[in-house]
């Protein structure tokens, strides 16, 4: 954990090194190398902050049913946009 209860991102850093390095690449244990879950929801997370605003903190405090929303219209975007 980082101050205050904040997770770091520290953990994080060979994952998200590794496929900088060889995005769609394979591991030496034969795993195809994607990126990292924690890499999506943070960029999904400060996306939406720059899309509407608002602080992660606010994003996160808002309700389940305007998070759903949101997921729904991702399955609905154009994957080539």
């Amino acid at each position: 954990m980082g101050r205050r209860g904040q997770r770091s991102a520290r953990p994080f850093a060979g994952a998200v090194a590794r496929w900088r390095a060889v995005p769609g690449g394979v591991d030496s244990h034969g795993r195809v190398v994607t990126k990292p879950r924690e890499l999506e929801n943070a960029q999904w997370v400060l996306a939406m902050c720059q899309r509407f605003g608002c602080l992660p903190s606010q994003l996160l405090a808002e309700d389940a049913s305007f998070l759903r929303l949101l997921a729904l219209e991702e399955l609905a975007a154009d994957p080539e946009v």
